[in-house]
């Protein structure tokens, strides 16, 4: 002998309080909080570091000084030195590329010159700790060590927005088309 199931009487103001709390519950849920883009940045994993969102034309991250292969995204976690930052990156690929309009602020004297690993006070290159950085998918910022400069990154989905606050009067951002 079977057993009749009875149906579940739900009332229309239970089943809105129920939709509410599902809706309350998914606008506290933020997946980009699980999120970690320094993931990939060291190794061989060719991973881009910057801002960026879903689609978008333009991807703004720091750069290092070139060094090879593990430098192909333009940026390398153990690497000490920024050279600046640039407003296109590959990601993941293994082959260098893109990099382009690398734009950098500095204090002091006017540099020209990039500088090297050896010597990058001869450049408008600086060091920087990785202690400074934040890196969120949607923004990204870092401390310039050698000019005191705070730099901030954000995208839109055409649109590259840097800040710069500089530590004084003294302030000069480099725009280099040649990288």
């Amino acid at each position: 002998m079977t057993k009749c199931l009875h149906p579940v009487k739900i009332t229309f103001k239970e089943i809105i309080l129920l939709l509410l709390c599902l809706t309350i519950q998914l606008q506290a849920f933020e997946p980009i909080k699980y999120v970690n883009p320094l993931i990939g940045t060291g190794g061989h994993g060719h991973t881009f570091l910057g801002a960026s969102v879903p689609f978008g034309a333009i991807q703004p991250g720091p750069n290092n000084i070139y060094k090879g292969w593990d430098w192909s995204s333009g940026y390398h976690i153990t690497d000490p030195i920024i050279k600046g930052f640039s407003h296109l990156h590959l990601s993941g690929t293994g082959c260098a590329d893109l990099g382009d309009i690398l734009v950098m602020p500095h204090t002091g004297k006017v540099k020209t010159m990039q500088g090297s690993d050896d010597n990058p006070d001869q450049g408008y290159a600086s060091r920087y700790n990785n202690k400074t950085q934040i890196a969120r998918p949607d923004y990204y910022a870092v401390t310039l060590a050698d000019y005191n400069v705070k730099v901030e990154l954000s995208a839109t989905e055409r649109v590259a927005i840097h800040r710069y606050t500089f530590p004084g009067q003294n302030g000069h951002i480099i725009i280099d088309l040649e990288n």
